[in-house]
């Protein structure tokens, strides 16, 4: 295999950047009528499928600090899509759920994700999807490998 430079990669770099940020505010017009950001609806997401997660496991996953998920999710809760109780074990923690108000955006959202996304890929073929995917986990294994992980 030839040894690739980063000209060889720089590109592709910024259309990853570009394509992010396209799809980011695409989002954000999609979920403002909801009173919602694209990070709350992420949030609400990895939510619906760990429920009776805490906040320091929910911080971790989304990559982000405590102090900036308190902010998202004190949004959600006023706006009557999850709750947030007490952790027995640990009573500066607080376990998280989706009500069923959150549940009612999320199919929304999700609809009008897929829709979207399916409009993006016109043109595109499985096999090309399936190259960008093999690429992509390449690239987070040797993310991992500089970060020291593996």
């Amino acid at each position: 295999m030839e040894k690739i430079s980063f000209d060889d990669v720089e590109k592709m770099i910024n259309n990853f950047q570009s394509l992010h940020k396209t799809m980011h505010y695409m989002m954000m017009e999609k979920t403002e009528k909801f009173n919602i950001s694209p990070d709350q609806t992420r949030l609400l997401f990895i939510l619906q499928n760990h429920q009776n997660i805490n906040q320091n496991a929910l911080a971790k996953k989304l990559n982000i600090t405590k102090a900036t998920l308190s902010v998202r999710l004190q949004r959600l809760e006023k706006l009557g899509y999850l709750t947030k109780t007490q952790d027995k074990n640990d009573k500066r923690n607080y376990i998280l759920n989706i009500t069923e108000t959150g549940e009612v955006f999320i199919e929304t959202a999700i609809r009008i994700m897929k829709e979207k996304t399916l409009i993006m890929f016109e043109g595109v073929s499985k096999e090309q999807i399936a190259i960008i995917n093999d690429v992509i986990d390449i690239m987070k294994n040797n993310i991992k490998k500089c970060k020291g992980e593996e």
